[in-house]
């Protein structure tokens, strides 16, 4: 089969220039959320993966390397089996 690179860091540019972005201060929003539909902007939140996702994707940076966990309290936490449920 034939090796694909896609560079996303080269998009960052790109994108400033092309797409529009959010400026100036940030508004917290803490409750009463719109429909994501009608938001601008950056979000931070939390995702809870399903616990029987079979390839996780989200990363965990960790002293010991970088993981793709299902739970980030276990990794921290340097537990093997995770015990924690939805």
């Amino acid at each position: 089969g034939k090796i694909k690179y896609i560079d996303f860091t080269s998009l960052y540019p790109w994108t400033s220039k092309c797409c529009e972005c959010p400026v100036g201060h940030p508004l917290l929003i803490l409750k009463d959320f719109k429909p994501l539909e009608h938001c601008f902007g950056f979000m931070k939140c939390g995702v809870l993966p399903p616990n029987d996702l079979f390839h996780p994707v989200l990363p965990v940076g960790h002293s010991e390397g970088l993981f793709f966990p299902l739970c980030r309290t276990c990794v921290e936490g340097e537990v093997e089996a995770c015990d924690h449920s939805q």
